[in-house]
C-alpha cells in the first residue's frame, strides 16, 4: 500500500497571481507598440536610402506628397491580433512605386505612346527591409522578453 505524499508549495497565492498577470501581459495592445518600434528601424533606413538614391523635387502635382512624408508606421486596429505596418500611402505618393520598381517612359497626352525608354529601379523599401530584418527581429524578441518578464513579476 502506497503512502500519500503531501507536497507543500510555498507562496502559492503569489504564483497564481503571477500566472494571471502573465496571461494578460501579452495582449495585443501591449505588443503593438513593440512591433511598431521595430518597424521604425526600417522606416529610418528607407529614408536614408531614398535620400541617397533620389532627389526631392520642389513641385508635385496637386494632392501628391513627397515619399518621405507619405512613408508611415502605424499600429493595426485589431483588438485580437497584434499588427503594425510600414508603408507608403499610394494615393498621396503614387510615384513611390515607380521609383521602387522602375517604369516605362510614355509620351504626353493625347498620343501617350511608349518611347522605348525605361527608368531604372531604385529600390529603397525592399532594400531597407532586407537590411534591417535581423535588427527588427532582435528588437521584437527583446521587447517581448521584457514584457513577459514584467508580466510574470521577475523582470522588474
Amino acid at each position: 500500500m502506497a503512502r500519500p505524499i503531501n507536497i507543500q508549495v510555498k507562496q502559492l497565492r503569489e504564483l497564481q497571481s503571477a500566472m494571471k498577470r502573465g496571461e494578460t501581459c501579452i495582449d495585443p495592445e501591449y505588443v503593438k507598440p513593440i512591433i511598431a518600434d521595430a518597424l521604425l528601424l526600417m522606416k529610418h533606413k528607407a529614408y536614408e536610402l531614398l535620400r541617397r538614391l533620389t532627389k526631392r523635387t520642389p513641385e508635385l502635382p496637386p494632392k501628391w506628397e513627397h515619399i518621405e512624408d507619405a512613408l508611415v508606421v502605424q499600429q493595426g486596429r485589431s483588438t485580437k491580433i497584434a499588427t503594425a505596418f510600414c508603408k507608403v500611402f499610394r494615393k498621396t505618393a503614387p510615384h513611390a512605386r515607380w521609383i521602387e520598381w522602375g517604369h516605362k517612359i510614355v509620351g504626353h497626352r493625347p498620343l501617350r505612346k511608349f518611347s522605348g525608354r525605361t527608368t531604372t529601379a531604385n529600390p529603397f523599401f525592399r532594400t531597407a527591409l532586407d537590411m534591417t530584418r535581423v535588427q527588427m527581429r532582435r528588437h521584437i524578441r527583446e521587447g517581448l522578453q521584457h514584457l513577459i518578464g514584467k508580466g510574470f513579476g521577475f523582470g522588474e
